[in-house]
């Protein structure tokens, strides 16, 4: 049994293991139906790019085992008449040991078809996951259009270590003695959730896109970021939740952004974290809490320190071997419980499966069990989706469902 090269991040993300399955997950609406047969040939191709999606993850030696999975393992078509409910498809997990990688459910519909597509995270970060999507929707438009394609594309760079290539030792140096501020969650910020490990659920709330543009024009007039918004709406939500005056979590940041050459870098995990924290006073107004994490945002923006924690772990991963590093993460590392994630805007130009276009798009993320919490923001055509998967009771979903319409209504009574 051969090995695929693994990499520092992969090991990182199989630590993410003791808590949830990492995955993340993606839903397309169809406005017409796909060839199962061309998709399943751009699956196999696809496979050259990522190799790791037909591996199993071996907990022995830490890493890739090759396999011989192919996209008959990894595709399964579900038929109209079997009326199955594409977001309990989507909340599927995967067998990280026993079974591919990648997870697809093409659903089969009235009205057009539905595709679940569900990923390892440690294979790819969301970043990545996208990276993967926009590849598999190029080789199906290219195999629609000739039967014969057979053009398997290239594996690109995922090592760590293309982080700081081309870096000056000047500016390695400023790196590694940056000061990065550590994450203090208190028990006080926990949300109230009871959890059910036997029911699973996933709250998904949309902001329409009038509405997303209302919320963007005010965040620029008051000089902040969309993401700003959105955590400041997620912040106040989670201080009335909760109760907690203080109010601190992560903010995942693509760090792609600092590659001298990005064009290269392959389907992998390139995420590090920026860091928010604010206190709030009961009858704070939106714009002083948003003050406050936009100045946070913009100072760790200015700073290279949110490059550090990947930059040793590189030289870690260069010194120890896998199961030394997989040991020492439970030390170096702490998984947050409560969590922000904004994964991104989904590029509708790269998402057309030959002639057949998506009216529809969004993504999440792991499946958690309480106390962890987590909300994942992902943009298409304007539109943006506030999501959260959970294992959890009734009232865990309505009390999430409540959540994120007070995060939409933080958001919309600044443009009433």
């Amino acid at each position: 049994m051969s090995k695929v090269r693994t990499e520092a991040f992969d090991i990182m993300q199989n630590y993410y293991r003791t808590v949830h399955d990492p995955l993340i997950r993606c839903m397309f609406q169809f406005n017409g139906r796909l060839d199962a047969d061309v998709l399943e040939r751009a699956v196999n191709l696809s496979t050259a790019a990522v190799p790791q999606i037909a591996c199993r993850f071996d907990s022995k030696s830490h890493g890739w085992a090759e396999m011989d999975f192919t996209a008959k393992d990894m595709l399964t078509i579900v038929p109209e008449e079997d009326g199955a409910a594409p977001e309990k498809l989507l909340l599927s997990t995967i067998g990280f040991e026993q079974e591919p990688q990648l997870k697809l459910f093409l659903i089969r519909g009235e009205q057009g078809d539905t595709l679940c597509a569900i990923i390892s995270h440690l294979v790819a970060d969301a970043a990545g996951f996208k990276q993967y999507l926009y590849l598999l929707a190029e080789l199906y438009s290219f195999c629609a259009k000739d039967p014969d394609y057979n053009i398997a594309p290239k594996a690109g760079d995922r090592s760590l270590g293309q982080l700081l290539r081309g870096y000056s030792f000047r500016e390695k140096k400023s790196i590694y003695t940056s000061k990065q501020a550590s994450l203090h969650e208190e028990a006080s910020m926990y949300p109230p959730l009871q959890g059910d490990k036997n029911r699973q659920f996933i709250v998904r709330c949309s902001l329409e896109k009038s509405e997303f543009e209302a919320v963007k024009s005010y965040g620029k007039s008051h000089n902040a970021s969309v993401n700003d918004m959105l955590m400041t709406a997620f912040a106040r939500a989670l201080s009335r939740w909760t109760g907690s005056s203080h109010i601190e979590f992560p903010c995942p940041v693509d760090i792609r952004k600092y590659l001298k050459n990005r064009e290269a870098c392959g389907i992998c995990n390139l995420t590090s974290n920026y860091l928010c924290s604010v206190d709030l006073l009961a009858n704070d107004p939106f714009e002083k809490t948003l003050r406050r994490i936009s100045g946070q945002m913009a100072a760790q923006k200015e700073s290279c320190a949110c490059l550090k924690g990947p930059a040793f772990l590189n030289i870690l991963f260069h010194i120890l071997p896998e199961s030394a590093i997989q040991a020492l993460l439970s030390k170096l590392f702490t998984i947050p419980v409560v969590s922000y994630t904004n994964m991104g805007i989904l590029d509708e130009k790269h998402l057309a499966f030959g002639s057949v276009n998506a009216s529809d798009v969004f993504l999440s993320t792991a499946v958690k069990y309480a106390p962890y919490f987590q909300v994942s923001v992902s943009t298409w055509k304007g539109n943006c989706s506030l999501c959260s998967s959970f294992h959890g009771t009734p009232k865990d979903e309505q009390q999430i469902r409540d959540f994120m319409g007070g995060m939409k209504q933080e958001l919309l009574s600044l443009t009433d």
